[in-house]
């Protein structure tokens, strides 16, 4: 589980990535303090967090169940640092959030991603999640569902 006492580094780390902080919450204003408030209330509430560790930086993303966006509606989340994307990372780490969120009885779980993030739509058709359609309260955004083996 995520650590509280992380959750600050966390947030800056993803205040700091536009292009990160777009894909997981639609957004590209949030300052750090509002994302770390939303990570804070999200834990609050029960949600299922994961740091990623890679190498030797232990924040170098998050994954699991949140709603960051204030819009609610918990789903998955997944957050990987700029300097780690592109090395496959991605298939695993879903992977791996959806066999913990599977175990702790966290199903179905929702996934709404950017229409142009050809990445996460590889992941997501790959992990077997089943096509929705367009999100009607997020311009932009694709919905998927994954209900587990």
């Amino acid at each position: 589980m995520l650590d509280p006492g992380l959750v600050d580094e966390v947030a800056d780390a993803i205040h700091r990535d536009p292009e990160g902080l777009w894909a997981l919450a639609g957004s590209t204003t949030r300052d750090a303090g509002t994302i770390a408030r939303g990570i804070r209330g999200s834990l609050r509430n029960g949600a299922l967090l994961w740091r990623v560790e890679v190498g030797e930086d232990p924040c170098a993303g998050l994954v699991g169940e949140g709603s960051f966006d204030p819009r609610g509606g918990a789903r998955l989340v997944v957050w990987l640092d700029p300097r780690h994307r592109g090395h496959d990372l991605g298939v695993g780490l879903v992977g791996e959030a959806l066999r913990r969120l599977v175990s702790h009885g966290r199903t179905p779980v929702q996934a709404r991603v950017p229409a142009g993030s050809y990445a996460a739509l590889r992941i997501l058709n790959r992990l077997e999640f089943t096509y929705l359609g367009f999100s009607r309260t997020v311009p932009g955004r694709v919905r998927y569902e994954y209900r587990g083996a």
